[in-house]
């Protein structure tokens, strides 16, 4: 009956939400499990300073910035830098502790010179940016070059 159909509706946008909230719950436990396989896999020391580059498997743009925090979190003093395709384009993150931008590291800067290497671009301050990028075949280049960035940064901040 046409009565029902506002009742029916509510209750269609009421499961959907909580759905979402259960999805978040979710993608959140995720990123604190996959954020301890990544630490253990993929961080790297160049002059006392750890680092995370790496690809992560397909996820939006807003996973990977809370893995990245996650990340983050758990180290409590690192440059992280993770890629995803996601939709068939290449995305990327950086994330920079607050200790270490007084030695000239800055995200914005960072994932600039990263995501050109795909073909994009990218900015964002000195904690957190992010890009996207034109070639996925690139992406791993890109991941790669972290290291080689970073110690760029730092011999032209002499840190």
């Amino acid at each position: 009956p046409i009565a029902e159909i506002p009742d029916k509706i509510r209750n269609i946008v009421s499961n959907f939400n909580a759905y979402e909230k259960v999805i978040a719950t979710q993608q959140k436990e995720l990123s604190q499990y996959e954020a301890k396989r990544i630490i253990l896999e993929n961080t790297k020391e160049i002059r006392g300073i750890r680092i995370i580059n790496t690809q992560v498997s397909s996820t939006p743009m807003s996973a990977l910035l809370q893995l990245g925090d996650v990340l983050k979190d758990e180290l409590k003093s690192a440059v992280i830098v993770l890629a995803t395709i996601y939709e068939d384009k290449p995305y990327f993150m950086a994330t920079i502790t607050n200790d270490l931008i007084p030695k000239g590291l800055h995200s914005g800067k960072l994932i600039k010179k990263i995501s050109e290497i795909a073909g994009g671009s990218g900015g964002g301050k000195a904690e957190t940016a992010q890009a996207g990028a034109k070639y996925k075949e690139k992406l791993a280049d890109a991941i790669q070059a972290v290291p080689r960035i970073v110690e760029d940064f730092l011999e032209e901040n002499n840190a």
